[in-house]
């Protein structure tokens, strides 16, 4: 029996959009290669106009990164667990710099690429840092576009 006191709620039916491809196999949602592979990130100056100096950008789902995030989970207690804030916060901001790290795998300056000349620059840029976190999390940009050669 219907409680005539409680008010009636419109359900309105969710819509997704739902691929109708019927002929997808196991390796069409595989993104392991491709997320290694990496892309090309363009890079913007501080005050917005496009330049074409990029970063390759590897995906979140590389083994690398992969690699560098589960290590600082291990490690994620044992940082908790330091007493001195100044300490703990300079931990987490080197976690967090390890992990941007772990997603860039090479660029098109001039100077040539290796671990320490990326972390100087991220240090002196931290714009950057951001937007590689943006760029690697969004694992459309490692589908829609060719992979690095």
């Amino acid at each position: 029996m219907e409680n005539q006191d409680q008010p009636k709620v419109d359900q309105k039916e969710e819509t997704v959009d739902i691929d109708q491809q019927d002929d997808l196999s196991l390796d069409d949602f595989c993104t392991r290669e491709e997320a290694n592979a990496g892309r090309q990130m363009f890079l913007a100056r501080p005050d917005g106009r496009a330049t074409k100096k990029y970063l390759v950008v590897r995906g979140i789902d590389s083994d690398e990164y992969r690699r560098v995030h589960q290590r600082n989970m291990r490690n994620a207690i044992r940082i908790a667990a330091i007493k001195d804030d100044d300490e703990r916060a300079k931990k987490i901001e080197q976690c967090q710099m390890d992990e941007i790290v772990s997603l860039v795998s090479g660029w098109n300056f001039d100077k040539p690429f290796n671990e320490h000349s990326l972390r100087d620059f991220l240090l002196r840029a931290p714009q950057i840092s951001e937007e590689i976190d943006r760029f690697a999390g969004n694992r459309i940009r490692f589908f829609s576009s060719p992979p690095i050669k």
